[in-house]
């Protein structure tokens, strides 16, 4: 007895044949709707990242602003202690480490290597009294450093 497609009822023929054409468009169909599915998602992923990047630098910001209030607030702390101003005396020099720099005074006061006020500064505020480098000083000095905890 042979198997042969010729021999097959025409039922038989047609059925295999909407067999083969139902999986042909399944297979069609499956693979433009992976297609799409994965374009959607890779579109939605996008914009959540997108989404999450710009609520990151928004946060970023807004604690740079926080930040920027802070110093502006305790800076101004921070000068009310000098309230006669600054001077400068590149005439008279103090060897701070084994640089001489000008003499930095408020009013009558001598301000190089006294640390009266950013100790009372970080005393009040809990803050850290910092002087930046001066182009006219040539030097930098941080008045009040605290280890830790």
């Amino acid at each position: 007895m042979t198997l042969s497609m010729q021999n097959w009822p025409i039922a038989r023929k047609l059925n295999l044949l909407l067999l083969l054409a139902a999986a042909l468009a399944f297979g069609i169909m499956a693979f433009f709707l992976i297609r799409h599915v994965n374009q959607v998602t890779k579109e939605e992923s996008i914009d959540k990242l997108t989404r999450i990047s710009k609520m990151s630098i928004d946060m970023t910001d807004a604690y740079k602003r926080s930040l920027e209030a802070n110093i502006n607030r305790l800076g101004g702390v921070f000068t009310a202690e000098f309230r006669d101003g600054f001077g400068l005396d590149a005439g008279s020099s103090v060897l701070i480490g084994e640089q001489k720099t000008p003499t930095l005074s408020s009013g009558k006061s001598v301000l190089n290597l006294n640390f009266t006020a950013p100790d009372r500064f970080a005393q009040m505020t809990g803050g850290v009294a910092i002087c930046e480098r001066s182009a006219s000083l040539r030097t930098s000095a941080a008045t009040t450093a605290k280890p830790l905890p």
